[in-house]
């Protein structure tokens, strides 16, 4: 398993946002329809201009840029930087389909979880457990279809490692529970065999955030050793022998569980038991504490307080791990950020972005109503929902970097990806109505195409859809799981 982090919280409960991968039952027919809309269908037009502006011009009102002192320096970490709400899909729609997977015995009982997970640009994993049988099929597959290898493992598996999650090269690491034993096992990326392994007690992985800016997965650009968790203490990891290198509890510290088991953030030569900063190599205390959780996003180290479901403005500020010192801080309502780029929604609805290093507005893109940033691929997206009902539909703005191109009106939960110069949207149905994939042209926002989706999903760490179709052989039940994707290649 991996354990459960603070996934970006919006201001706004009504936009979920998955992790890469997902989760589907068992499929008794599979197929994906696709409908090509040969004239535009009804959507907005775009706005070439600002939205309305909503109180005073952020000129007039909005939080003073701050100026860094001059000997504090926001850390720019060495890190790559993952975006999992990248899709590679076909631009008309017309799916490649190639089995990656195939599960035996599986009866119309059995629940399939088949979850993607990344492993670098060109390779991604999928791991299906077995409910019935207590097996797990663990496959490394390129992102074009092509499997590469495949083992069944006794137990529940979950990621703990590879070169897109911590950075350590060449392997990945894998939880193995079986019952109530736990197994760490170390695989050669390449070939599937076992480099090591060795009982560990319960335990999660504990990954370097880009928090609430992005769900990216960031990782430093190489390392040696990966974090684990058993909620209550941290864990520096060796990924040649597995062995523990040191470990801190939040005991240690004073530091309480808080919403399941002790915060702990990771970041390139610093890692935090709460807001305890540590030395990363030796887990020596450095003597000084974060304002609270701290990620990585826009090239930068940033903190805020630690927040599940906080509703309201909250402080961002960047931070100096040489010295702990925070470099500049401002408030604001919710934020957004890429590997290089940062952008904030001010407390008066300005969708600024910002530089990084010292808090200090580049530019305003648009005065919104909006209260809540994400981003798409390269998309930035400013929501606009209703405040009294959750369940209504939610405006959409989109910006292609300094430029709006577009406004979509969403169902509430929908969830947006990139694909190209496509920006997709995946609605996951109802037990009447099936789950759809909605493809617009941008800046036109003219919808292309649609899917109908039957027991498939989207799944960003393989860069496509993730799709279970039922077969048999003579009177075993097989389960065949196809990628489903086109032939771009889905951004870093």
């Amino acid at each position: 398993m991996t354990q459960p982090s603070p996934a970006p919280s919006p201001r706004r409960p009504w936009v979920p946002w998955a992790v890469a991968g997902g989760a589907v039952a068992v499929a008794v027919v599979a197929a994906v329809v696709v409908v090509p809309l040969l004239a535009p269908a009804s959507a907005p037009s775009p706005t070439p201009t600002q939205t309305d502006a909503v109180g005073p011009s952020p000129s007039a009102t909005s939080t003073p840029t701050p100026t860094p002192t001059a000997t504090c320096t926001v850390t720019t970490p060495s890190v790559a930087w993952f975006d999992v709400r990248e899709l590679a899909l076909p631009a008309d729609g017309e799916f490649t389909a190639d089995r990656v997977q195939r599960i035996r015995g599986a009866d119309e009982f059995d629940f399939l979880d088949s979850t993607g997970f990344l492993i670098d640009d060109d390779r991604f994993g999928i791991i299906t457990f077995h409910e019935s049988s207590s097996v797990s099929v663990l496959t490394v597959a390129e992102r074009d279809g092509e499997v590469l290898w495949t083992r069944e493992i006794e137990g529940s598996l979950a990621p703990v490692s590879s070169p897109a999650l911590t950075g350590a090269a060449d392997r990945i690491v894998v939880s193995v529970a079986v019952d109530t034993d736990w197994v760490m096992r170390s695989l050669d990326l390449a070939t599937g065999e076992t480099l090591a392994e060795r009982p560990f007690g319960e335990h999660f992985a504990v990954f370097a955030k880009a928090s609430r800016a992005s769900s990216a997965a960031v990782a430093p650009a190489s390392a040696d050793a990966f974090y684990v968790s058993d909620r209550e203490t941290l864990s520096r990891v060796n990924a040649d022998t597995l062995e523990t290198e040191w470990s801190a509890s939040g005991s240690d510290f004073g530091v309480d569980e808080f919403e399941g088991g002790v915060p702990f953030w990771v970041t390139e030569d610093v890692v935090f038991v709460g807001s305890h900063a540590l030395d990363a190599q030796t887990g020596e205390s450095l003597g000084w504490e974060s304002a609270g959780a701290v990620f990585l996003a826009g090239g930068a180290t940033l903190q805020t307080m630690v927040m599940y479901d906080h509703v309201g403005p909250y402080d961002l500020s960047g931070l100096d791990t040489a010295t702990g010192e925070t470099c500049w801080s401002r408030e604001i309502i919710s934020m957004a950020g890429t590997a290089d780029t940062l952008w904030v929604l001010t407390t008066d609805g300005a969708v600024e972005r910002i530089d990084p290093a010292t808090g200090a507005t580049e530019e305003t893109l648009a005065q919104t109503s909006a209260d809540t940033l994400h981003t798409a691929g390269r998309f930035l997206v400013a929501y606009d929902g209703d405040e009294e009902d959750y369940s209504a539909p939610v405006t959409a703005t989109v910006f292609d970097g300094s430029t709006q191109v577009g406004e979509l009106t969403l169902s509430s939960g929908a969830e947006l990806y990139g694909s190209g110069d496509q920006l997709v949207v995946y609605e996951r149905g109802t037990s009447t109505t099936p789950a759809s994939l909605t493809a617009y042209d941008l800046p036109s926002t003219d919808r292309v195409w649609r899917a109908k989706l039957e027991d498939a999903y989207p799944d960003a760490a393989a860069g496509g859809l993730l799709q279970h179709r039922e077969t048999s052989d003579g009177d075993v039940s097989i389960i065949d799981v196809y990628l489903l994707h086109g032939t771009g290649e889905r951004a870093r």
